[in-house]
């Protein structure tokens, strides 16, 4: 395969072409294959972690089906062959980066963006009706528009069913795609008029090469540790090395211990050191997850995803019975939820700390952990 174009040279924001997305290869390989076999369908669901590349490729085909230099799309190789490629690798369908129209991305009057207004918490029905409105017309200069809607799961009620007509009757000249994290928060008659790409977390050697290039100052072990507990979205690896990646591992081994020993004064104190604000916390929960699944794949004798970085944190739960580090990571997925269903952090926090601890007891016991 040829190798890729040097980088786009745009006078915006800087954007990706496919050429230039990491650690997505099957997802591009499907809208490739969709788009050369004319068969790009009308509304698309990219779904995966947060900061695995979903707005990236969004934009990636809104700047390919709108550039004015690129060829004919022809048929990508078999999907095979284009994940065994080497680095770089070149698509059939890509923006050339340098076209007038290239040179607008990712401010082309033909790309429309909807996504939560900041202050906001849900987007609004107003912005869909906005961008219906502009959809009803021909594109301003593209043989396509494309609309993204980054974080549809954010879609208020109304304004999911107001998309929900859009999607039903859709106009010629346009293409809708969705991008999300939770797919599952989505209305079903979404979901069923997409056609879903999914992407993949990214592995933990891409994420770090990306890391260390964004923070070159960064040390080797927070990089570790960022790209560890990052779930495979470089968002979350970009939050924790601007956090504290260290400090993240010593409040998580004095929360296990505190619920080994079932102490209360130690249960509360390590909650104090973990979230004190809903994103904080629901961080540590992300974290608390891995770290319990390390614990059960250590105890099996299988690698670890945070592989020695992270041994002294993951010592802390060596105590935890395994039926009850079982139970726990269920109760921590509970309060995840609850989190997300707008709960009190301190108090979700609390109340998982004290049911770690009795399941913990439960199980020493000969009891169910989950009793």
């Amino acid at each position: 395969m040829p190798s890729s174009p040097p980088p786009a040279a745009t006078t915006g924001p800087r954007w990706l072409r496919f050429s230039e997305i990491a650690g997505q290869r099957e997802a591009i390989w499907r809208v490739q294959a969709a788009a050369a076999a004319g068969r790009l369908h009308h509304a698309l669901l990219l779904d995966g972690p947060a900061g695995c590349g979903k707005t990236s490729l969004a934009v990636a085909l809104a700047a390919a089906l709108s550039c004015r230099s690129r060829p004919a799309p022809t048929a990508p190789a078999p999907l095979d062959a284009v994940l065994q490629a080497p680095e770089p690798l070149s698509w059939p369908l890509d923006a050339c980066g340098s076209c007038p129209s290239c040179r607008k991305m990712p401010d082309h009057p033909d790309l429309l963006r909807l996504s939560v207004e900041e202050g906001k918490t849900r987007i609004a029905i107003e912005q869909v009706r906005d961008v219906a409105a502009e959809m009803a017309y021909p594109p301003h200069e593209s043989p396509c528009r494309t609309v993204i809607v980054r974080q549809a799961d954010r879609l208020s009620p109304e304004a999911a069913n107001a998309l929900l007509k859009t999607l039903e009757e859709p106009t010629r000249g346009n293409l809708v795609v969705l991008t999300t994290s939770r797919p599952a928060f989505l209305l079903p008659t979404i979901r069923s008029r997409c056609v879903r790409v999914p992407l993949r977390p990214l592995p933990p050697g891409t994420l770090r090469r990306l890391l260390a290039r964004t923070f070159p100052d960064a040390s080797d072990a927070s990089l570790d540790l960022a790209a560890g507990l990052s779930a495979g979205g470089m968002s979350r690896a970009k939050e924790i090395l601007a956090g504290d990646p260290g400090a993240a591992m010593t409040a998580m081994g004095d929360f296990g211990r505190a619920v080994d020993t079932g102490d209360l004064a130690g249960l509360l104190a390590a909650v104090e050191a973990l979230g004190p604000d809903r994103d904080r916390a629901a961080a540590d929960l992300d974290l608390l997850l891995v770290l319990l699944r390390d614990r059960l794949a250590s105890a099996a004798g299988q690698s670890t995803l945070l592989g020695t970085t992270a041994s002294s944190a993951v010592a802390a739960f060596a105590r935890h019975p395994p039926e009850a580090v079982a139970v726990e990571g269920g109760l921590v997925s509970e309060a995840r939820r609850n989190l997300e269903a707008n709960a009190n952090p301190q108090l979700t926090l609390e109340w998982l700390a004290t049911a770690c601890a009795r399941a913990v007891a439960r199980a020493r016991r000969g009891s169910s952990p989950d009793g």
